[in-house]
């Protein structure tokens, strides 16, 4: 029976290919063999959209284990196919396979999907890398993520930071974080909601300094929303972020032409200070005390009444005033 249903697929009656291509779906799911699944990848080329649908359907029903690189790769040659219907459904069916045996290769198969001209294929391969990116990570993946980032579609966009959040921190390189820091001035507010959500989690799972150095790196750059995303990070991180680079930096950014930049680093600033007293404070806030721009000082002052309110010792708002005083 199987033969005859084989040799129906290259028939010349449409109608004929499709009712094989399903009754083969149907057998699939009872029995697995080999000839049948080759006869389902080589059904992927068919001539008739509607038999190629039924294919990717029936290979849906094959087990984790059936699921070989000839199933994958053809699902994956059928995420360019010109019918959205076949490629959509071929997305559908890697995440499947996906979830019940995550291997290289429908992790790359789907990591592959995210360059594709669909749109919609984009988004299923982005939520399908968000259910197994903690299972298995590649770093082919992990760029096509962050290129994902930058997606034209928004949907897009935020299904890659959702993606990009769940991978474990000794996968969390500068370049991602780099990416995911640039998100922060996309224009789709979930972008960058997404994004500072990511950002926080790569700080909790050990990628910390990784993570500060993305954001001192943004605190420079010419977006304004990108300073503004850096510093809510920032703020949310608290005494975690502490170094001598970030105090200086968000003094700079208390220069910025734009008020809510300012703004934005100036409350930064109030959550570290309030959150810990630290040399590495006070070390900061001496050098805004020695710097030559009023700007800088005015901002140092400032913090300093913050810190008086939250109860630091006299001896550290001493050593500051006599540090102001000195730099007159």
């Amino acid at each position: 029976m199987i033969n005859g249903l084989v040799s129906a697929l290259g028939g010349s009656d449409a109608n004929v290919r499709r009712y094989a291509c399903d009754a083969l779906g149907k057998i699939v799911e009872k029995a697995v063999t080999m000839e049948v699944i080759c006869a389902l990848v080589n059904a992927l080329r068919n001539s008739d959209a509607d038999v190629r649908r039924n294919s990717c359907a029936a290979l849906e029903k094959v087990s984790g284990q059936a699921a070989t690189s000839t199933v994958v790769n053809g699902l994956v040659d059928a995420l360019e196919d010109i019918d959205v219907g076949v490629s959509s459904k071929a997305c559908e069916v890697l995440s499947i396979i996906g979830e019940k045996a995550a291997t290289i290769e429908v992790i790359n198969g789907l990591a592959s999907a995210l360059g594709v001209c669909n749109a919609n294929v984009r988004r299923h391969a982005c939520v399908a890398l968000g259910k197994i990116v903690e299972k298995v990570t590649t770093m082919e993946l992990i760029y096509a993520l962050v290129n994902a980032l930058r997606d034209s579609d928004a949907d897009v966009g935020r299904y890659a930071c959702v993606a990009l959040g769940k991978i474990s921190g000794q996968e969390t390189t500068i370049g991602v974080i780099n990416g995911v820091v640039n998100a922060l001035a996309d224009a789709d507010v979930d972008v960058r909601a997404n994004a500072y959500v990511a950002l926080g989690k790569f700080s909790e799972k050990g990628a910390i300094i990784e993570v500060i150095n993305g954001l001192v790196n943004a605190l420079q750059d010419s977006n304004i929303d990108i300073k503004i995303g850096a510093c809510k990070v920032l703020e949310k991180i608290g005494r975690k972020a502490v170094t001598i680079e970030v105090i200086n930096e968000l003094l700079n950014a208390r220069e910025d032409d734009i008020f809510v930049g300012r703004s934005a680093a100036g409350k930064a600033l109030g959550y570290i200070v309030q959150d810990v007293a630290t040399v590495i404070v006070m070390n900061g806030l001496v050098n805004a005390a020695e710097d030559t721009n009023a700007v800088m000082k005015n901002g140092a002052f400032q913090l300093m009444g913050k810190m008086a309110d939250t109860g630091y010792p006299n001896e550290v708002i001493n050593e500051l005033l006599d540090a102001f005083a000195e730099s007159e």
